[in-house]
């Protein structure tokens, strides 16, 4: 048995002493073996993280991998200014 959230909205840092402003929306995250088991908790879906004092972004996709080990993977796509 297992939980599935999924929060809307963005969140943001802000790095003072170097200006840089950086925001993403947040991911799904899943919870798995609430009531038996070994409780453990895994983040699913796409987001871009963007830094808007230098407009660069990246595209960063969590994807699970459940079938080989608990551990997820990370694909990161980075594409500087277009």
């Amino acid at each position: 048995m297992g939980l599935i959230g999924h929060v809307e909205g963005t969140a943001y840092v802000h790095l003072t002493q170097t200006g840089d402003y950086y925001s993403w929306r947040k991911v799904d995250t899943y919870v798995h073996n609430i009531v038996f088991g070994k409780l453990w908790i895994e983040h699913n879906g796409r987001t871009v993280i963007t830094n808007h004092k230098t407009k660069d972004y990246c595209e960063l996709i969590l994807q699970s991998k459940r079938q080989v080990c608990l551990f997820y993977s990370f694909i990161i796509y980075y594409q500087h200014r277009t």
